[in-house]
């Protein structure tokens, strides 16, 4: 499989597997088409990658296990962060998703950045939940 992939690579004409800045690299309709535009754009990508890990391993989980969670007391919850907490991370999911499938969308190499920062960022958050003793301590910390 990865053969068959590497010969349509190589053999394809198309943008999309191009690497680098080139004037066919379009983000969000901004043309990438020099070193210093395209360093931008995979700064943002590395940068948002761990935002977005963040999101989604710390705050979707701490949304779900303390303000969905109907066996707490209400009590303990700052409801006006609660909301604000959930409001933020819905609206940046969404903004998020937007700009992420344009870039991996645009370019194969942006697509590769993408991909493995993110599994750089979720193996970082993986083991750093795996070494702490009380991993209800973290959302507490939140609330």
């Amino acid at each position: 499989m990865t053969s068959i992939l590497a010969c349509i690579i190589v053999s394809s004409e198309s943008s999309f597997f191009r690497f680098g800045p080139s004037d066919d690299l379009e983000v969000l309709g901004v043309v990438i088409n020099t070193k210093s535009r395209y360093t931008l754009v995979v700064s943002y990508s590395v940068f948002n990658t761990i935002i977005r890990n963040l999101n989604h391993n710390i705050i979707n989980p701490w949304i779900v296990l303390n303000v969905q969670n109907t066996e707490i007391e209400r009590d303990s919850i700052n409801q006006p962060m609660a909301y604000e907490v959930s409001i933020c991370s819905t609206l940046y999911t969404w903004f998020d998703y937007l700009i992420y499938i344009s870039l991996l969308l645009a370019q194969f190499d942006l697509f590769l950045i993408e991909t493995f920062t993110d599994v750089i960022g979720t193996v970082i958050l993986t083991r750093w939940y795996l070494q702490t003793t009380h991993p209800e301590s973290v959302y507490k910390q939140l609330v």
